[in-house]
């Protein structure tokens, strides 16, 4: 597939902390026909490590979309950087190519392009936000998706998916993610959208439609039908 950026209106950025649903929310917008979600391509961290100052390059931005456009065909489970943990991170995944067999298969001219690498993401802000706030500035299309969840609950998935000892350190690494995000998405409030896992799992229909509006996208009926009923029986984190 050739990807043309011409038509591209939105550059994703998820921000925060891990284990608060951000990979099912990615993958559900990387099957919308007019997205191109990748799943952790560490763009924010791979810009800050090339000291890019000015607009993000479109060698960056296919780079992405060529990933999520692999991951959808693959599904994210059969990818091979991702595969063979997906078990131990995600044990309740629901593959997604029979769900959003009746979707339209992905535009080659996306509106949305994304990463999903929320804590990388945030990592990166963290070690020099003053940059961050200039590509914001430099890159008018940049907008940023903050998925929050209950403290404690993510903390235990934390827990559990890492191998954490210390139930305080999980909690603590999640409440400093998520305090970066935070104070992110407030510098910028109106590039930014904050959603809570809560709401996502409790009412997905309201939550996608109005997370398609804020990205620009149409909130087509086979897709809020087929990503509803991947996240209403599934729960997964």
């Amino acid at each position: 597939m050739t990807i043309e950026l011409t038509t591209l209106q939105r550059i994703l950025v998820f921000v925060g902390s891990p284990r608060t649903g951000s990979t099912l929310l990615g993958q559900l917008l990387n099957h919308h026909p007019d997205a191109m979600v990748a799943n952790e391509s560490a763009l924010v961290p791979r810009l800050l490590e090339r000291a890019h100052r000015t607009p993000i390059d479109d060698e960056a931005l296919r780079a992405v979309a060529m990933q999520a456009v692999a991951e959808r065909a693959q599904g994210l489970e059969s990818t091979p950087r991702f595969g063979a943990t997906i078990d131990r991170y995600q044990p309740r995944w629901t593959p997604m190519g029979k769900a959003f067999a009746n979707v339209p298969p992905c535009n080659d001219r996306p509106l949305v392009v994304g990463d999903k690498k929320a804590g990388g993401a945030a990592k990166a802000i963290e070690r020099d936000p003053a940059w961050f706030d200039g590509l914001m500035r430099a890159e008018p299309r940049l907008v940023l998706l903050h998925l929050t969840r209950d403290t404690s609950d993510a903390a235990r998935s934390l827990q559990r998916s890492h191998d954490y000892d210390d139930p305080d350190e999980a909690r603590a690494f999640v409440e400093r993610l998520r305090d970066i995000a935070s104070r992110t998405c407030d510098r910028h409030p109106e590039r930014s959208i904050t959603l809570a896992y809560e709401t996502l799992t409790q009412d997905p229909r309201a939550t996608l439609t109005t997370l398609a509006g804020f990205l620009g996208l149409e909130p087509h009926a086979p897709w809020l039908e087929a990503a509803s009923r991947v996240i209403a029986p599934s729960g997964s984190a």
